[in-house]
């Protein structure tokens, strides 16, 4: 190798001034499609996870509703509270969802109930 190929190696490795134009451009741009696909990716997510909490939702209500309905068939009346359907092993745990919580009131002695979510 000659030493005047090594100089055209230094000449073409050269790392770029971080103050130069070409190094600005370049940073720039690496930036500005960052930006880009981060906004394209978050604005999905949350359009994508509002459908899908509300689906949760409504799931979480008619499991509610089918475990106090075969609570009632098997007690005569419905539990005082959604806690009981956990104690009496109709329901793991109670469904719990950010930002929302369910409403349980007996009705008429136990007869009756309201279920609503309360956000």
């Amino acid at each position: 190798m000659k030493i005047s190929d090594f100089n055209k190696l230094q000449v073409i490795l050269k790392p770029l001034n971080p103050f130069s134009k070409k190094a600005l451009i370049a940073s720039l741009t690496v930036f500005s499609v960052t930006v880009v696909v981060l906004g394209i990716l978050t604005s999905h997510e949350i359009d994508y996870y509002g459908v899908d909490n509300n689906e949760r939702i409504e799931t979480d209500l008619k499991i509610l509703n089918e475990s106090l309905k075969q609570f009632y068939m098997e007690n005569g009346s419905y539990p005082e509270s959604l806690d009981i359907l956990v104690e009496m092993n109709y329901l793991a745990v109670l469904p719990v969802r950010e930002s929302i919580s369910f409403n349980y009131q007996l009705e008429n002695n136990g007869v009756d109930y309201t279920l609503s979510i309360v956000r």
